[in-house]
């Protein structure tokens, strides 16, 4: 079943470490369900790669607790 993209907004106060968003996406065990994440971090309304702000982050997909796939990088 399509959905229509779904856009939230929320504040988060930066530690050196922290879990910045969880997302949790229920699969059909029978069909192929396709997901697409688009993250900014913002800084006063401002996307920080615009402002030349580079960030590390890591990326797990879990499978009932346990990670399935994980991606690092850089925004």
């Amino acid at each position: 079943m399509g959905c229509e993209p779904v856009e939230y907004t929320d504040v988060y106060t930066p530690s050196k470490y922290g879990i910045i968003l969880k997302e949790k996406v229920f699969i059909s065990p029978t069909e192929a369900t396709g997901t697409y994440l688009n993250i900014h971090l913002m800084k006063d309304g401002k996307d920080l790669a615009a402002l030349g702000i580079k960030r590390d982050f890591k990326l797990e997909v879990l499978d009932n607790g346990k990670v399935i796939q994980t991606k690092v990088g850089t925004n």
